[in-house]
This record gives structure tokens, sequence and C-alpha cells, in this order.
């Protein structure tokens, strides 16, 4: 039998994902949101509220009928302080639901919320610069707001870390976990925000997830992808920043009797649309709008 779910954030990229799954799993949807019509979904079993999540009096009535509480709440960047508003929700959640005896919630948060994670970052632009001065901050956030969440004694909540998100559609990949660090090292980089959704979904009445703050991620698949290949620059010009250590296994299968490898030093890659330095320049343009606010 479906719950009655309450869904903050619902309006998001990854809030829509979760409103649909859920509707498809039979449960009852309240999403919250700023702007009502930014929700296209028509469902018998939807209600969508406009409601200021700060705001107690407005939660209230929402939190006293709901079952579950689901957050998928973004917020924007910050420069020198951490962002003050995921732990400003999780206190709003925490007391209002403790007045009507409320237990269970879902945030979505991201890996390298724990400062120590950020160390064993993968990528050398990501770690000495995206994470620390653009999306550092935010991180921190996060990361007070599930200190706060691990004070709290009344609360059955789960606070899911997931990799990069994309927005591919939802799959049947198998989860990875990690509940001793925010990010896994054999996963891949990036999930689909329609599989974070799923996972969302599946441990609402997971028991083994109550109280944990949980990475999520997905394994690597290997691809069919051309390999590009450089023997002039330790780097492929137009070619994807970012492999998959499946396709890093497939070509060192490949050449092993290649004699035009031999005593070689190569630069590999594989074709697709995301170029280095577009991945590079739209990473320096995220910086830059972090840097020069007001």
């Amino acid at each position: 039998m479906g719950k009655k779910l309450l869904v903050l954030g619902a309006s998001g990229n990854t809030g829509q994902h979760l409103v649909k799954q859920a509707l498809e799993r039979d449960h009852h949807v309240t999403a919250l949101v700023r702007d009502p019509a930014k929700i296209e979904i028509k469902h018998d079993k939807l209600s969508v509220e406009k409601c200021d999540v700060f705001n107690k009096e407005e939660m209230r009535p929402h939190l006293e009928n709901a079952e579950v509480v689901l957050s998928c709440l973004g917020f924007p960047l910050q420069r020198k302080e951490p962002v003050p508003y995921y732990l400003q929700v999780a206190q709003v959640l925490s007391e209002t639901m403790h007045e009507f005896g409320k237990r269970r919630v879902v945030f979505m948060h991201s890996w390298y919320t724990h400062p120590e994670s950020r160390a064993r970052c993968r990528g050398f632009f990501l770690k000495n610069f995206f994470l620390p001065y653009v999306i550092g901050q935010s991180l921190n956030g996060m990361r007070l707001s599930e200190e706060y969440l691990d004070s709290t004694d009344h609360l059955d909540y789960t606070c899911i870390q997931p990799a990069h998100l994309l927005d591919g559609p939802v799959t049947d990949k198998k989860f990875i976990l990690n509940e001793t660090d925010s990010c896994i090292a054999d996963a891949a980089q990036e999930i689909n925000r329609a599989d974070v959704a799923r996972y969302m979904l599946d441990v609402i009445d997971d028991e083994s997830s109550y109280r944990k703050i949980r990475a999520i991620g997905v394994g690597v698949d290997v691809t069919d992808k051309a390999i590009l290949t450089d023997d002039n620059h330790s780097y492929v010009p137009n070619c994807p920043i970012r492999i998959s250590r499946a396709d890093v296994a497939r070509y060192m299968l490949d050449v092993i009797d290649d004699e035009g490898s031999y005593r070689k030093i190569r630069a590999m890659g594989i074709e697709g649309d995301d170029s280095y330095m577009a991945v590079i320049m739209e990473q320096i343009d995220e910086f830059k709008k972090v840097i020069f606010r007001n």
C-alpha cells in the first residue's frame, strides 16, 4: 500500500523524477514548491502546494498529514560562508515533525560533504578548484545539517549523498553504498538524477538506512565507444575529459598484441561531445560566478 509522501524541492530536476516515480509506485504525494506552475504532472494522487519550507506555520499542516518526508532541495552557491539553508530546513523539519511524532525523513545531499573525503577526490581541477571554491560552501552547509541531524534522537533520517548528477533516464543499475566516507572509490563519478530518486524511494521503509549518512553510486560500465589516442601529447584534444576505468581496462587488453603501440607513451580517451576544453571552460565559468558574486 502506498504511503503519504511529502516532497520538498519537488519542482527541481531530481524532485520531478521523485514525484513521477512515487506516483508510479502508488504513493500519495504532496509536492511543496514556490511556484506550482513548475509542476506539470497531473495525477489523482498528487497535490501541489505553494509553501515556504522555512516557515513552521506553513509547514505544520503538511507535516501533520505526511508519513514520510523527502527533500531534494538545493540552494544558491555561496563563497565565504557555509550555505545556511540546509541546516535551517533540517531544523524546521526536526522541530515540527517532533510535535506530531513523525520520524521518517530522507535528504538528498552530495558526495564530499565530509571535508576529509575531498582529499580523495579524483581529478586535479575538481579537487583543487571546483570543490573548494565553487561548491565547497554548499558541501559545508550540508555537513552542518548532517551533524545537526545526528544530534537528534527523534528522527529516523537518511542523508543520501549521490555522485555528480546527470539528466539520464532511470536504470536498473545496482547501487554501491558507503557509510564510512562521503565518496565511493570504485563507483562511477556520475549518477542519473532518476536513479537517485529511485534509491530515495527504495529506502523509505528500510530500517537499516535509519539514522545513516550514506554515499551512493553506481558501477562503471564498459562501453563500445571508439578509443581516441594521441602519441604526441599527454592529452587527447577534442575528447571528453573523463573515461571510465572499465574502458581503460578494455583498451589495455586491446593493445597487448598491437605492435603499433610498442615503445609508445600514449594518451587515450573516448569519443563524445563534452571535449576536454569545453568541460574545463564550463567549470571555470562556474568558478567565476562564485568568486565574483556580489
